[in-house]
């Protein structure tokens, strides 16, 4: 009860808190995490704050039109209004759809939502958190899916698991300090996808290579997992010629995920019985016919063992492609804006 009160306290008077000295603002972060944490619950979230107007025009020139963040902290905004052709892979998205039975997915830093609003349009559970404000004003994704929070500015994570966390091009934006504060989000995950930068770019201050991000999160409980992440790889690289009907025709390069994609196991949720669906067809399906018992089971089970509809894939249409693709020509580039939708379309 003692931790409900100070969590409902700091959730109230956020403001009052960035006024206390550093070392009583994280005790009392800590003690509403525990609170949360205890309870299960999901904690509030605390939004990036406004760049004051002389260091949000100071920015905005460093940034140029490569980057979003208008008004945005430095340290917020490494997203691109831009189709992003070297962090997204249909390929790889289907596979996991398909092959890994995957239902739920949270997207850490997921920028405008492009990754995102493809997940939502082929009916997974989807949630989008981002810190950048101006990111999330021009999500792609409707605003119940969306979380706007700062992770320099506290720990936070979702109520519920869910099957994967993405996170990618996002590991690299955030500060050593402030790894603790992510990583509950992604503890909330059975599996997660995660890229790793080794070059600069806006705000490019983990620049590791993959065994030292390896190390980082075996610390935190999850287990490396290289077949899956030597399989996403291949398929990554060998659908990268597939182009999107977009008037730029920019192929999806998705040189992030088959260069430095890393993809772990998370024991804790993985073992739920929620979550008792995954890897329903990787690498085999279960069952074997009687002419090639010694072969691969890549029959699935009929009769009494027929799985129940909530283990099987979902199934994917060429309409969901479709959608995804008129729903990413609302992003004007230029304008570094998203176009709101019209009437009843979403």
């Amino acid at each position: 009860m003692h931790h409900q009160r100070i969590h409902r306290f700091a959730r109230v008077h956020q403001r009052a808190l960035l006024r206390l000295p550093l070392f009583f603002a994280q005790m009392l972060l800590v003690l509403t995490g525990a609170a949360a944490a205890h309870d299960d619950g999901e904690p509030a979230p605390l939004p990036g704050l406004w760049a004051s107007a002389s260091e949000g025009e100071l920015v905005a020139k460093r940034r140029g039109k490569q980057y979003g963040g208008k008004m945005d902290k430095q340290h917020l905004g490494g997203f691109s209004f831009d189709l992003d052709i070297d962090g997204i892979s249909p390929g790889v998205w289907r596979w996991m759809l398909t092959n890994l039975t995957v239902r739920s997915v949270i997207d850490v830093g997921c920028g405008i939502g492009t990754s995102a609003s493809w997940f939502m349009l082929h009916s997974v559970r989807t949630r989008c958190v981002e810190g950048s404000k101006d990111a999330t004003s021009n999500s792609l994704l409707p605003p119940a899916l969306v979380v706007e929070h700062d992770f320099t500015r506290g720990p936070w994570w979702p109520g519920e698991t869910y099957d994967i966390a993405w996170a990618v091009e996002f590991l690299e934006h955030v500060g050593r300090p402030y790894i603790n504060n992510y990583m509950p989000s992604l503890q909330k995950a059975a599996y997660l996808f995660v890229t790793h930068s080794t070059w600069g770019g806006w705000h490019h201050v983990e620049v590791h290579r993959s065994a030292w991000w390896q190390q980082k999160f075996e610390a935190h409980g999850f287990v490396y997992q290289p077949e899956l992440t030597r399989t996403a790889r291949e398929i990554a690289l060998s659908s990268q010629d597939a182009k999107p009907q977009l008037r730029s025709g920019k192929p999806y390069r998705a040189q992030h995920l088959f260069l430095h994609l890393l993809i772990f196991v998370n024991p804790r949720v993985a073992s739920l019985q929620a979550h008792a669906h995954l890897l329903g067809g990787f690498p085999d399906l279960g069952c074997v016919s009687r002419r090639d018992r010694k072969g691969a089971s890549t029959l699935p089970c009929t009769g009494a063992d027929e799985l129940p509809p909530e283990f099987r894939p979902l199934q994917l249409t060429s309409k969901q492609d479709a959608k995804w693709i008129r729903l990413l020509e609302r992003v004007n580039a230029s304008a570094q804006s998203v176009a709101r939708p019209v009437g009843n379309e979403q």
